[in-house]
């Protein structure tokens, strides 16, 4: 029983930290992407590449903000 608390936890502190330590480069990447669409001179299909990299990005924060669920669940 006591083994199994102590797993539980080290889950909990383990998805809290990953969830942490991914924040920092996606916001990064957030942010060059918002620079980079502000350009109002980009081609076409820049303008996709960045569309994708925004797709990946909010699939990359739905994902970090599942671990912080998961490392929230007694």
């Amino acid at each position: 029983h006591d083994q199994l608390r102590i797993l539980l936890i080290h889950e909990k502190e383990f998805a809290s930290n990953v969830s942490h330590e991914l924040r920092t480069p996606i916001t990064s990447i957030s942010l060059a992407v918002e620079i980079l669409s502000s350009n109002e001179n980009l081609p076409p299909r820049e303008r996709g590449r960045i569309r994708r990299i925004q797709r990946g990005i909010n699939e990359m924060v739905e994902l970090i903000e599942t671990f912080l669920v998961l490392a929230r669940i007694n």
